[in-house]
Order: structure tokens, then C-alpha cells, then sequence
């Protein structure tokens, strides 16, 4: 069965049952959204305590604390560290919430409040376990990593593959479909990796592997018509 014969492939005009809520309200888009900024202002009282719980650190993990996750994805912004630019956490946050936004809403509502939740949380799961992959291979060490930007690639793959010509404003300034932007995005990400593969030393302290593994899980969650609520 194609895609387009899923319940949630259809018209723009249609209308996500009525237990998500009328169409256009997109309540867990909202609800992300807020909920990354009261994090983020937790950061900005107790960054230390905030990231020291919440964010993903692969040590951590393998002792047991799994709930790190999904919860790295609500945080934005990690405690200094020896040559690492920290410098613009508030960017980091109003980006990705600007993806949230802009991309969000159009596949909450073709999807469905409860599934894009459901999305949304098992894209973030599984872009930390793609960086965690990626670290073990590449740095050898753990490092504390923090943001929704996988979990927004997976929102921006689906996006691509439902509006492939959708134009958007490159840097607010150049127009482009959104198919080239997540080409570019690819390139982006896999550069550093085939550099490491290379033999390449150096950390550009970007999750690489978490942005690839958003890219993936939303590829992968469309070409194979997953359903991950009833």
C-alpha cells in the first residue's frame, strides 16, 4: 500500500480526527516548544544541576540512566568546557524552535497530535543513540550533548519528502526548495565524518551523527509507513 493511502496522507485541507483537536491548533508543537524554553530557563538558574540530569553523556547511559535519551532533545546550552564555543545557547534554542514552528505544525496536523508526539520522541531516541554510535567510533570519549536538532532533521525529512519543491528562505535570504536544503544539510553532516574516516583530528562540537540519524529515522519512518500509535 502506497503512502498516499495512509490516513494521514492526504488533501492539505484535511481535517486530523477530531480527538487531536480541530486542525491548525497543533498543541504538542506548542507544548515542545514551551516546554525547551522553561528548561532553558532552568539553564540559565542551574546549568550545571539541568545538564548534569538531563543531558546526554554516554557514560551515564550505559550506568542506567536512560531517560538521558530523550530528555538531551529539551535541553540547549551545556556547561564551559576546554575549547568548546558555548557561547550562543539561546541560538541554538531559537533555531531549532523556529524548525519546530515552521516545519511541525504542517506534520502534526497531517499526522496527528498523538503520532507526531510519538515521532517526535523516538526521533529524538534514536538520533542520541546514532550520536552516541558515531562518538564511540570517532572521539573515544564521552562528551555532554544537548538539543532538539536531531529530532527536528526528522521533522524536516518527512517535511522534504511530503513538500519535496516547498520554497523556504535559505538564511532568511535566499529562496530554495526544501529538498536542496536537506541536501545541503547532508552534506553538512557527512563532511566531517568522511574527514574523521580520513584520519582527520579535531572536534567541531556539532552532533553530526544525531543530525544524520534525524535525517534517517524520518526517511525511514515514511518510505516503510511506520505507525507508531493506534
Amino acid at each position: 500500500m502506497g503512502f498516499e493511502n495512509r490516513d494521514y496522507y492526504r488533501d492539505p485541507e484535511w481535517t486530523p480526527p477530531s480527538e487531536d483537536g480541530p486542525r491548525g491548533q497543533n498543541p504538542v508543537c506548542r507544548w515542545l516548544i514551551g516546554i525547551c524554553i522553561v528548561v532553558f530557563m532552568g539553564q540559565q538558574v542551574q546549568s550545571l544541576e539541568v545538564a548534569r540530569w538531563l543531558a546526554l553523556n554516554s557514560n551515564e547511559v550505559a550506568h542506567g540512566q536512560v531517560w538521558r535519551l530523550i530528555t538531551y532533545a529539551f535541553c540547549h546550552g551545556t556547561p564551559p568546557s576546554p575549547g568548546q564555543d558555548n557561547s550562543h545557547p539561546l541560538m541554538h534554542l531559537v533555531f531549532n524552535m523556529v524548525g519546530v514552528w515552521f516545519f511541525g505544525r504542517k506534520v502534526e496536523d497531517r499526522m496527528g497530535s498523538m503520532e507526531f508526539l510519538g515521532f517526535y520522541l523516538a526521533a529524538a531516541l534514536f538520533s542520541g543513540l546514532a550520536h552516541l554510535g558515531l562518538e564511540s567510533l570517532f572521539l573515544k570519549q564521552a562528551s555532554i550533548t544537548v538539543g532538539a536538532s536531531g529530532a527536528v532533521m526528522a521533522i524536516m525529512a518527512i517535511f522534504a519528502m511530503w513538500y519535496p519543491r516547498q520554497q523556504i528562505l535559505f538564511m532568511a535570504i535566499v529562496p530554495m526548495e526544501v529538498r536542496w536544503l536537506i541536501a545541503l544539510i547532508v552534506a553538512f553532516d557527512t563532511l566531517p565524518i568522511w574527514a574523521a574516516l580520513a584520519g582527520a583530528k579535531g572536534n567541531d562540537h556539532i552532533a553530526h551523527g544525531a543530525h544524520l540519524g534525524g535525517l534517517l529515522f524520518g526517511f525511514l519512518y515514511q518510505i516503510f509507513e511506520l505507525r507508531l500509535t493506534r
